[in-house]
């Protein structure tokens, strides 16, 4: 009976190691005593250390026993670990990696940062530019013939914040001092708290507030809205307008003599006033279109003076809502 194995086995620390022996001759009926206590035709051992492993083979006849040796040499695995000078911070994050490794010379270094981004750097440094939690890995993988792989993932993870986007509208649109208390939506996207100013001295952490403003003026809103790292702000002017009104007198006195020698049709909170005006045969005398549109008693504001007496108008008005008014009335000539 003839058998053999490696005499010498020379393996990475903790990886396995395959013995199986080659054994011819004899009745065919091989009995294997391993020096590890396995009775199996092969043995899988795990390099811890290095180590002596041994095999009595015979066979039914107990003819020629045979005795193998082998010497497993353990390669060390790279011992592996790093440190990092930022564990948190808003996007883009930059990153300072210092490897504390054990390694033969020559070794190789690989980082996989968690954001499709590697490095083969020793030390490097590295920017994040999306939020999320990241657990960076670092392989060390000595040099051929044996390539020993070692690995370590921080089980620190690098939280990256994304920096809130500030946002927000309200209701209603185009607020009046009739209808003044404005209720704001917040939009704002990763943010956890709020801090509202509305202009007027008043303020607000609530996240969706309500605010009331009882005088007509322009007032910056301001929205800070963080993440307790990172935070963005956004001011909107809001308006608070006069209610819609319209206004024309009922008469004026065009002599020339400088008071009230003209009638003016005004709205407030309005976009256009657009007027016609009649004689008493329903004959045009007079239109025109702005705010305020001013008529000064004479025939499309020529030189032709109307006659005293009452004349019919009609004014469309589009409010600055957009909401269309029609109205008619007499006003009065005076001489």
């Amino acid at each position: 009976m003839v058998a053999s194995l490696p005499t010498d086995t020379n393996v990475c620390q903790r990886n396995l190691v395959l013995l199986s022996p080659v054994v011819t001759g004899g009745d065919g009926n091989y009995i294997y005593n391993w020096n590890t206590g396995t009775n199996l035709s092969y043995e899988n051992i795990t390099a811890t250390n290095d180590s002596i492993v041994s095999v009595y083979v015979t066979d039914g006849c107990n003819l020629n026993p045979v005795t193998l040796t082998v010497s497993i040499q353990t390669i060390p695995t790279p011992a592996i670990d790093y440190t990092f000078d930022v564990n948190e911070g808003c996007e883009p994050l930059t990153v300072s990696f210092t490897s504390v490794v054990t390694a033969v010379a020559g070794s190789s270094y690989l980082w996989n940062f968690g954001d499709d981004s590697t490095s083969e750097d020793t030390n490097p440094v590295h920017t994040f530019y999306s939020g999320g939690v990241y657990h960076p890995e670092l392989i060390v993988t000595t040099p051929a013939p044996y390539n020993c792989i070692g690995s370590f993932t921080s089980p620190d993870g690098i939280n990256v914040l994304n920096i809130p986007e500030a946002a927000f509208d309200y209701t209603p649109e185009k607020p009046t001092v009739l209808n003044s208390t404005v209720l704001f939506y917040n939009n704002t996207q990763f943010a956890s708290s709020y801090q509202w100013s509305f202009g007027d001295g008043s303020s607000s952490t609530a996240s969706n507030p309500e605010h009331y403003y009882p005088l007509v003026g322009t007032y910056p809103v301001t929205l800070i809205a963080n993440n307790a790292i990172c935070f963005d702000t956004l001011t909107i002017e809001l308006q608070i307008r006069e209610a819609y009104s319209f206004y024309v007198p009922e008469g004026f006195t065009p002599n020339g003599d400088g008071k009230n020698d003209a009638l003016q049709f005004k709205a407030i909170s309005a976009q256009e006033i657009s007027v016609t005006i009649f004689n008493r045969w329903g004959q045009l005398v007079f239109e025109d279109k702005g705010n305020p549109v001013t008529w000064n008693g004479t025939v499309n504001n020529g030189s032709e003076t109307v006659q005293k007496g009452s004349y019919v108008y009609i004014a469309d008005v589009v409010d600055d809502w957009g909401k269309k008014h029609r109205l008619k009335g007499t006003v009065s000539v005076i001489k």
